[in-house]
């Protein structure tokens, strides 16, 4: 019987909350993801990009095992500055939704009885948004530095992000009404 679950076979993904974002999987030929194990320990990892763009937005492809993850770490700029982020939750495959999954019902391997598993609810990779505050969106993002926390299997699959618009957006934008028939705004260029 043909299968019909798993992850596509060219290893392109679509993310199902926000159009034309894709990721592109490794080959499944070989090691094809970021693995921080060191399950009740710390672990850290660097990636640096080979395509570097200002973005306004960055879309990590990931997911946890054997539990849940926290990472903390930086967003690295070509200039040398970065953007902090701290304990960012990511859920187990299996049975949490935290973040919004990109890919579920994937199955899974058994090693011990080389069966496939599937479970409705069950695995999932997962799309983890992290904005670039509107001071950095000028930069140029050259990479990640990332950090695990305490437990769980930390996995990354891909990296996208939102190219910066030509135009960058405001920000802080307050009103306070002057008269019943007259606002004053007020922003952040």
């Amino acid at each position: 019987t043909p299968i019909t679950y798993g992850l596509p076979e060219g290893g392109a993904l679509e993310s199902p909350d926000i159009e034309g974002l894709n990721y592109q999987l490794a080959p499944y030929t070989e090691n094809n993801d970021l693995r921080i194990e060191n399950e009740g320990e710390a672990g850290e990892a660097t990636i640096t990009f080979t395509e570097e763009e200002n973005l306004e937005a960055l879309y990590l492809l990931v997911t946890s095992g054997s539990g849940s993850s926290t990472i903390t770490g930086t967003i690295n700029f070509s200039d040398a500055t970065t953007q902090a982020f701290t304990s960012v939750s990511i859920p187990d495959w299996y049975n949490q939704i935290s973040l919004p999954y990109v890919v579920t019902d994937i199955g899974r391997g058994s090693i011990p009885d080389d069966a496939l598993q599937t479970q409705n609810g069950g695995p999932r990779i997962y799309q983890l948004t992290m904005q670039i505050l509107p001071d950095n969106q000028n930069k140029m993002v050259s990479g990640i530095t990332l950090y695990k926390e305490g437990s769980g299997i930390f996995n990354l699959f891909g990296a996208s992000g939102k190219i910066t618009a030509d135009c960058i957006a405001p920000s802080n934008i307050t009103n306070t009404a002057l008269s019943a028939n007259t606002l004053s705004f007020s922003w952040e260029a």
